[in-house]
């Protein structure tokens, strides 16, 4: 973690970010043997310019976010949230997957925990722009993480089923040619459905 700050050196920092990631991906480590690098994880995060090793990084966020301990953790770190989407926002859609992991596995998290991802104002327009990406593996990315969102409250989903312009890219969706882009794109319907309002479920 110490040599993500390494100034002299972007290769050595890169090697480290790529390596941390490795190690925190298979098999994930406990919470309790990596919980006391997230502070230095997310200060680096919010200060490292290098498109590289902030996907390494990102990736390494994901793995971490994968408990809800590690969300709490991450989650204490407003600069980390915001930094995700801003990332999200201005990245090449190619280079987003790992932003949008960590920001969908927050949202899979509790209510709580999804409800300060979900604060996030730039993320339902960045959200709905990288619909239109066509590559599968996005595609079915933002698909999960909608319907995250779209089982959790009535509020939460409504961000998403009040919105026009996100059921006519999910309707769409459901028209796809491929079958798990249809079907992640139907979970997003149904899941809505599970603690919708009287008033949702006879919107038109």
């Amino acid at each position: 973690v110490k040599l993500l700050g390494n100034a002299i050196s972007f290769a050595v920092t890169r090697s480290a970010s790529w390596l941390l990631s490795n190690i925190c991906r298979v098999p994930e480590p406990s919470f309790k043997e990596i919980e006391n690098i997230i502070p230095v994880l997310c200060f680096y995060f919010a200060n490292l310019k290098d498109d590289e090793i902030l996907q390494n990084v990102a990736w390494t966020l994901s793995y971490i976010s994968s408990t809800e301990e590690g969300i709490d953790e991450i989650l204490c770190y407003d600069v980390t949230r915001r930094r995700l989407v801003a990332l999200l926002e201005d990245s090449p859609p190619t280079h987003c997957l790992p932003y949008l992991r960590t920001i969908g596995n927050i949202i899979s998290g509790s209510e709580k925990q999804a409800a300060q991802m979900l604060k996030e104002k730039k993320l339902f327009p960045t959200l709905l722009k990288l619909l239109d990406f066509e590559n599968k593996q996005m595609k079915k990315e933002i698909l999960l993480l909608l319907s995250n969102i779209t089982i959790g409250s009535p509020a939460q989903s409504e961000k998403i089923m009040g919105n026009p312009a996100f059921v006519e890219k999910i309707l769409n969706a459901v028209k796809h040619n491929d079958p798990e882009i249809k079907k992640e794109a139907i979970h997003v319907l149904l899941n809505s459905t599970v603690d919708g309002t009287p008033e949702q479920m006879m919107r038109p």
